[in-house]
């Protein structure tokens, strides 16, 4: 395979001076919390992407015959980027699907897990996406890669779009709604018209009577 080096952050790296372990069993992968969380933090990965998410979903939702890849790619003994896969047999078959942890449950179990991607180290994203991308590719335990619910300004979207030295069938699913909210209750009940208003009120009296409603103000 031809190799491609996206610009890097940092300069003078080259993507052999990064290396990659595998983690393929779930004692380990219960052992990596503490790491995990410290690492995310740093990167500002999303909800889905927390050890949390992925590995309740793994203990949840993974068949028999499910084999586990978390990619742990390093600089030195610094932690720069994490890939949290697995490979599902298709039937009876020996060929594999890799896909990512958190996808591919049965439609009536789906729980959508979404905003998708490796988890990079800032200084490291680009070089990170690239090298993540060359080990999909290369290896030969699976048949396909499907990675599902990446958006647009993914990294590894950004990385292969970068490449012609791939075979990728890129497809749309679906869209995304955004709802601006407004900064309080207060701001947002301005916004009905009265009788509106009224009925919420009446709805909301009529929950605490029957102590069914808890209400709850988060800032994050």
């Amino acid at each position: 395979m031809n190799k491609m080096v996206i610009t890097q952050e940092l300069q003078g790296v080259k993507p052999q001076d990064l290396r990659i372990s595998v983690i393929s069993d779930t004692q380990e992968f219960a052992a990596m919390a503490d790491e995990w969380r410290a690492f995310a933090a740093t990167s500002s990965a999303c909800f889905f992407m927390s050890w949390e998410w992925h590995y309740t979903w793994w203990q949840v939702y993974s068949a028999r015959t499910d084999r586990l890849y978390i990619l742990r790619i390093t600089h030195g003994d610094t932690l720069v980027g994490l890939l949290p896969m697995y490979a599902r047999r298709h039937g009876l078959s020996l060929s594999r699907t890799l896909m990512f942890l958190g996808t591919g449950e049965a439609r009536e179990d789906e729980v959508a897990t979404e905003y998708l991607d490796v988890i990079a180290h800032p200084e490291y994203r680009s070089l990170v996406a690239d090298v993540a991308l060359d080990w999909l590719a290369d290896c030969t335990e699976w048949s396909f890669v499907e990675l599902r619910y990446l958006l647009d300004d993914a990294l590894l979207i950004s990385a292969y779009r970068h490449r012609s030295d791939l075979h990728v069938h890129e497809r749309s699913v679906g869209f995304r709604y955004r709802v601006d909210l407004a900064d309080d209750e207060q701001a947002h009940m301005a916004k009905f018209s009265n009788s509106r208003r009224k009925r919420i009120e009446r709805s909301r009296r009529a929950l605490v009577k029957d102590g069914g409603l808890k209400q709850l103000s988060v800032t994050s």
